[in-house]
């Protein structure tokens, strides 16, 4: 039994319909994503910012910087499956911040820059850094793999000293280890 039309181009169009239709079912039953859980799309809007970030998440760690020539914060927050983590930052001189965690507990899902001073923003498997100087600010978005981690590193660099260095908890608060 032929279940495609005797007409070659409609044919094509369909086979062509019915095999792309396929390759997008394969690829979320067979990625990561699968896996792992994905992020909830009613939640997202533009590019990677959460529509209430401040509502949806609870705080998980709050740090203040203030050092000679590099002052800010950095808060971490978590729910739904998701770290959030907002950077604010000023500098007089150009510095590295580099985010390093646990690729089995973690993986990076997105960002949104809420300014545009960023230099450089290298992703890796299991790190995150931001060279600037100046203002910046960005948010950082992370799927939770597991329900057990261990903190997310924090480091501040310039011209390759360390300046500042503390863990960071990902957890909500009373879930920490």
């Amino acid at each position: 039994m032929n279940i495609l039309p005797q007409r070659g181009s409609l044919r094509y169009a369909l086979a062509f319909t019915f095999g792309i239709a396929f390759g997008v079912l394969s690829y979320g039953l067979l990625s990561d994503l699968g896996r792992q859980g994905s992020v909830e799309s009613t939640d997202l809007y533009g590019t990677m910012r959460l529509d209430r970030a401040s509502e949806a998440f609870e705080p998980a760690d709050n740090v203040e910087i203030t050092l000679q020539n590099v002052q800010g914060s950095v808060l971490t927050k978590h729910g739904r499956g998701l770290v959030l983590v907002e950077l604010a930052l000023q500098s007089q001189q150009e510095v590295e911040t580099v985010m390093q965690f646990d690729p089995h507990s973690l993986s990076f899902i997105g960002l949104q820059q809420l300014d545009n001073t960023a230099n450089n923003i290298d992703i890796g498997g299991d790190a995150v850094r931001v060279r600037s100087t100046g203002d910046n600010k960005c948010l950082f978005f992370f799927n939770e793999r597991a329900q057990s981690h261990r903190p997310m590193d924090l480091k501040i660099l310039s011209s390759g000293s360390l300046l500042y260095e503390r863990a960071l908890s990902t957890r909500k608060k009373g879930q920490e280890e």
